[in-house]
């Protein structure tokens, strides 16, 4: 973010690090970055959205870069694995998961994070009272719910695909 070329690269060093760790212990439990539920997506999160900024950047090797995408694949699938259902949690699961994929270039991922029933627009169509309030009715919730899927419409978004539903997402904000 700082446009300076060493933050870029002691930020891709550390992306780099994770990746070895998956390396080392291996791509099972042991090598997760986090246990399950909110705690990988709270980390893959920005992680994930670090790793198309700094590809964009030209800050990793070819090499490099299919070893990122091996990596984030290997977590998207462990959290696709936990659907939880229509609650904040899934919404949270559900960005890294869509970030995966556009980054690796995997429609799967893109499918289970958008569309029903668990994707964002599943959420959209069945976690929502009309009113734009989380069927969780618990605020903290509901605002966690929101970000994420937010986060989803605007990397569509600037992909060329609206995924803004005028009637619902105007009764979110408000």
């Amino acid at each position: 973010y700082t446009g300076d070329r060493a933050d870029a690269e002691k930020a891709g060093q550390l992306i780099l690090g994770y990746v070895d760790r998956a390396d080392r212990l291996g791509f099972g439990q042991n090598g997760r970055v986090g246990v399950n539920g909110l705690s990988d997506s709270w980390f893959c999160s920005p992680v994930f959205r670090a790793v198309d900024l700094l590809a964009g950047a030209g800050t990793f090797t070819d090499e490099q870069l299919t070893r990122i995408r091996r990596w984030l694949a290997y977590e998207a699938n462990v959290i696709q694995d936990q659907v939880f259902g229509f609650n904040n949690m899934q919404c949270e699961a559900n960005f890294p998961v869509m970030a995966a994929g556009l980054i690796c270039g995997d429609f799967k991922y893109l499918r289970f994070a958008y569309y029903p029933p668990y994707g964002m627009q599943g959420h959209l169509s069945g976690a929502f009272y009309s009113d734009g309030f989380h069927r969780e009715k618990q605020s903290g919730y509901h605002y966690r719910s929101i970000n994420p899927i937010a986060d989803q419409a605007e990397a569509l978004l600037r992909l060329g695909f609206c995924a803004y539903d005028e009637r619902v997402h105007r009764a979110l904000m408000n």
